[in-house]
């Protein structure tokens, strides 16, 4: 934001929400629209009867299946700000999180896999078909060139072999073996990152820190209190 860059997130938040000063518009995004909680009900928007949607931190009665809606407001955004400003935005769906849930229209491709999987590859080809979304957005804008992609999982899948398939990497999400914590992810950078480029070492998440920073113009090399984390 010092650098002059509009600041979103559209999805969901899970971080301390029970205190205002905790909340996204707090914490430095401009814009925040979505859930708080994790593992909402996609269509209800509630968790233990609690209800969690939200707009710009104030209760919104927007109705529909939720990956729907967050891809509807992130495009949105890029619309009303690309080219207009340079932005930041975060798009943490709720997909594929549990519960299972995904209208009728997206399982029927899937029809030979069990209920939980057919339910699993359901929401993922919905998810898939948002980022589509977000995507042709910025391409409409003029900006994909301008524009760093980022896509990564948060955990490896669970259940897997039931569920999910995590490869050759032992056990899945909970867990701090392979299966859990090491997941695909991939960025794309039209003229900047040459395609089928692969990495092979190991990132943290916390390495895109100043990474980003350093690329939208900010020092990296912040001294303590405020040094960032991160290669």
């Amino acid at each position: 934001k010092e650098l002059g860059y509009r600041t979103a997130i559209v999805g969901k938040w899970h971080l301390g929400h029970f205190q205002p000063e905790y909340l996204p518009t707090k914490r430095g995004f401009d814009h925040q629209y979505g859930h708080y909680n994790g593992a909402i009900d996609y269509f209800r928007h509630d968790r233990d009867g609690g209800f969690d949607w939200h707009k710009d931190d104030k209760v919104c009665r927007d109705e529909g299946y939720s990956t729907h809606l967050l891809a509807t407001d992130a495009s949105k955004f890029v619309t009303e700000t690309a080219g207009k400003s340079p932005f930041f935005l975060y798009v943490p769906f709720n997909a594929v999180h549990a519960p299972m849930q995904v209208p009728e229209k997206y399982k029927a491709p899937y029809g030979d896999l069990k209920p939980n999987r057919k339910s699993y590859a359901g929401m993922l080809a919905a998810m898939d078909e948002g980022i589509g979304q977000i995507i042709e957005a910025v391409e409409k804008s003029g900006q994909a060139s301008n524009t760093l992609f980022v896509f990564t999982s948060d955990n490896g899948g669970p259940a897997p072999g039931v569920v999910t398939n995590n490869g050759p990497w032992r056990a899945g999400k909970g867990t701090v073996y392979e299966g859990g914590v090491r997941v695909a992810a991939f960025a794309t950078w039209p003229g900047k990152i040459p395609s089928a480029t692969t990495i092979r070492e190991p990132l943290h998440a916390v390495d895109w820190f100043p990474t980003l920073t350093e690329l939208a113009g900010a020092d990296p090399e912040r001294k303590l209190p405020n040094r960032l984390d991160g290669i």
